[in-house]
């Protein structure tokens, strides 16, 4: 990156002597020098993935991601290996042994400038090893404190290699750090173009879930946006991007209006060598000339801002609509950017009135709400401008407030409703009343004669509403009271396809006569199923008697049996089950297979596990466990001829049985097993058969 400076002349006809400055090659120098950083970990990341960027980006590579390998506590060690154009071992020494030197100082297409990033693993440790693949050769070196404290780089041996060119960093971790390192690799490749790629697939994927959650975060919470910026909605901090390294932006060092929406949260996309910033990389330099390229760049967005907020309101037809607007932008998250850039309000020309609710004619009203599922109706002495508030003409004689309690009933909409009553031969000056005095499209203005007629039967009488109460399954699995598994519900018992349970007055459920409190376990077989707790509900038996001839709806417990009965109507199935249930062997040696001859018996053994399906065998199993569970029924499992015997393998191998399998074998995420401990272990099993 080129750095901005500037050159003043300085004339020399009177100077007697001159000495250049020098840096003194001592311990204290080197300390100073390699602790810049408030977060050293984060730096060493930051550092020398940047390092990894610009090598590929001068190589050509630069869309391709460099690799690294994450800290585990069995392997705790940071490496990184980029696929840029390696270093000589002459250039090994210039880089490593002299701070403030960089080749990247001439072009913008590099994040590096400093000559610092290099040595940043000095700030976190005393020893970091240094592998340069250059043009077919391999060169190992190690940088380390030598016994007087100072930094020294040692080149230990080199070798030919097929490795394509390129530099690997690796350096020891510490146990401490280890839980926290991905939250601050994400909190650096999160502002990465390409993200590198974690050799370990599980690793791979965490990092990548939690980068994208940051990203997700501020994505979904986006007030304005074009390229090279994004002015996010109140709470989050601001920050100034630069390569790929975000600095965080103050607001102190700006005018008050630049200041305020540097707090509203901002992100600002710069190019290289328009702002400057401290050695450490850790924030910006505020000098005249950062300060004024970013107050430009500030100027641009508020007046964009200002523009298109401006436009919404002239793009608005309707003073109902402008006014809704108005009220959303002054008093909901984008408030202070509203203050901020004060937009003239106008509609059709006219200075927008803030208004939260109309009281003049409201007596002309009747408001109709919906209150916990059931239908309220009063009088009322305000309508409130929002979203949620409709208009509706009542154009029927004695029948029009029956209707829109009809239409409320059917429909899921549960904000207000306010009828203006007028006779059938006035509906069309009802609608001109209040598009008119409101401001109101009249395409919104609903019309009783509009909705659903009521249902009669053969005799002409109007039977019964197909709609009524029932309770609708949450998706959750924890609740403090069982009440807390089910929302009030309004279902049309004529559409849809519902599965139905029955539960009792406390809302548990109620199966064979007997009382279970298992609806989690529902919950849990409606996710395995991949079925909708929207569409499972739950019914009295009074509620039932209404349904129970009703083709659209299913006993739950009777779709979970036909689930099951047609996985295990394969009878490699049905083993996949017995193989799950009978798996701890399996889980506990699989991870030996690659090292196992295939004539051994413990690899006989396993490999009939790997040739069943036991993800599939594992989902049926507590599909049937939360089945039995809930419905109070035994499901018995077809017979098939697949025996599990693992008393051969004490018998066979006893010293397995002293082996901590756990750390040993199976490992974990953070905690894998070695491949030097799995061969080991394998050694052995081979040896004896």
């Amino acid at each position: 990156m080129k750095l901005a400076t500037k050159v003043n002349e300085f004339h020399t006809n009177n100077v007697k002597e001159s000495v250049g400055y020098r840096v003194a090659n001592s311990i204290h120098t080197m300390e100073i020098l390699s602790g810049l950083y408030s977060d050293e970990l984060k730096a060493c990341i930051r550092e020398l993935s940047t390092n990894a960027y610009d090598a590929q980006m001068e190589a050509g590579n630069g869309d391709k991601p460099f690799k690294i390998e994450l800290p585990t506590t069995n392997n705790p060690i940071f490496s990184i290996r980029d696929y840029g154009t390696g270093l000589s071992p002459e250039k090994m020494k210039d880089v490593y042994t002299v701070y403030g030197v960089s080749d990247k100082t001439t072009s913008n297409d590099f994040d590096g400038c400093l000559g610092l990033g290099s040595k940043s693993p000095f700030t976190y440790c005393k020893m970091f090893t240094t592998i340069s693949y250059y043009n077919g050769m391999k060169y190992v070196a190690v940088n380390a404190h030598n016994e007087r404290g100072r930094p020294t780089f040692n080149i230990l041996h080199s070798e030919p290699t097929d490795e394509p060119n390129g530099l690997e960093v690796r350096f020891d971790i510490k146990e401490s750090d280890i839980y926290t390192f991905i939250e601050k690799a994400s909190s650096v490749y999160q502002w990465f173009a390409v993200l590198p790629e974690v050799v370990d697939k599980n690793q791979d994927d965490e990092l990548k879930a939690v980068i994208n959650g940051l990203r997700t975060s501020k994505e979904n919470n986006i007030a304005f946006s074009q390229d090279g910026w994004k002015v996010l909605k109140s709470g989050f901090s601001s920050c100034v991007v630069m390569g790929n390294i975000a600095y965080p932006l103050e607001s102190m060092h700006f005018d008050s209006q630049h200041a305020g929406l540097i707090r509203n949260g901002l992100i600002l996309y710069v190019n290289r060598g328009e702002v400057d910033f401290t050695p450490s990389r850790e924030s910006l330099k505020y000098t005249p000339y950062t300060v004024a390229n970013i107050s430009n760049y500030l100027t641009d967005i508020l007046a964009y801002i200002k523009d298109n907020l401006e436009q919404e309101f002239e793009d608005c037809e309707y003073l109902w609509d402008a006014t809704i607007k108005l009220n959303t932008l002054r008093n909901g998250p984008m408030g202070r950017l509203f203050d901020l850039v004060t937009p003239d309000t106008k509609f059709q020309g006219k200075d927008l009135e803030a208004k939260t609710y109309i009281d003049e004619g409201c007596d002309r009203f009747v408001l109709f709400k919906k209150v916990y599922g059931k239908i309220k109706q009063s009088s009322h002495n305000c309508i409130y401008y929002k979203d949620t508030t409709k208009f509706v003409v009542c154009d029927l004689k004695n029948k029009g407030f029956a209707a829109l309690r009809r239409h409320m009933e059917q429909t899921s909409f549960n904000g207000s409703y306010h009828l203006y009553c007028v006779d059938g031969d006035t509906h069309k000056d009802g609608i001109k009343f209040v598009s008119d005095t409101y401001g109101v499209n009249p395409d919104t203005i609903l019309l009783c004669s509009s909705f659903p007629k009521p249902v009669k039967n053969s005799k002409g009488k109007i039977v019964s509403n197909t709609l009524f109460q029932c309770q609708q399954l949450r998706d959750i699995t924890r609740v403090y009271n069982k009440r807390g598994y089910w929302n009030s519900y309004e279902v049309d018992m004529n559409n849809g396809t519902y599965y139905y349970v029955i539960i009792g007055k406390s809302y548990e459920l109620i199966n064979s006569d007997r009382y279970s409190h298992t609806v989690a376990n529902v919950v849990k077989i409606a996710r395995n199923m991949k079925i909708s707790t929207d569409n499972i509900i739950g019914l009295t038996k009074k509620r039932y008697e209404k349904i129970k001839n009703k083709k659209n709806w299913k006993n739950f417990f009777d779709e979970a049996k036909k689930y099951v009965d047609k996985f295990c109507s394969n009878s490699n199935n049905v083993k996949s089950i017995e193989a799950y249930l009978n798996n701890d062997e399996y889980l506990t040696y699989k991870n030996l297979m690659p090292f196992l001859n295939k004539t051994t018996k413990l690899y006989k053994f396993l490999s009939k596990f790997e040739k069943l399906d036991i993800k599939n065998g594992s989902i049926i199993s507590e599909i049937i466990s939360d089945y039995e569970a809930a419905s109070g029924k035994r499901y018995e499992l077809p017979v098939v001829n697949f025996s599990i015997n693992t008393d051969f393998i004490n018998e066979t191998y006893p010293m397995l049985a002293l082996i901590d399998s756990h750390r040993f074998i199976n490992g974990s995420i953070y905690r894998p097993a070695s491949k030097e401990s799995l061969k080991v272990i394998s050694d052995y099993v081979n040896s004896i058969s």
